[in-house]
């Protein structure tokens, strides 16, 4: 799966806490279980949009669009 994150209308991108993130979800997983948590903070506070852009063809998997 492939994850974009958008940058609000500024001048500098989006900063993660980890370079790389990784995750393995097993078969028995419960559905709606959270599987991975990824963290971007811009640098002038604007909020952050997550979108999965490929990997998804099933629709497995959902994501939360914001940072809250």
């Amino acid at each position: 799966m492939e994850v974009t994150v958008v940058p609000g209308p500024n001048t500098h991108g989006p900063r993660f806490t980890q370079n790389v993130y990784e995750a393995e979800v097993s078969e028995g997983a419960a559905l709606n279980a959270t599987v991975l948590t990824v963290v971007a903070v811009d640098p002038e506070d604007d909020p952050v949009t997550y979108n999965i852009v490929a990997g998804n063809e099933l629709r497995q998997f959902a994501i939360n669009s914001r940072t809250e």
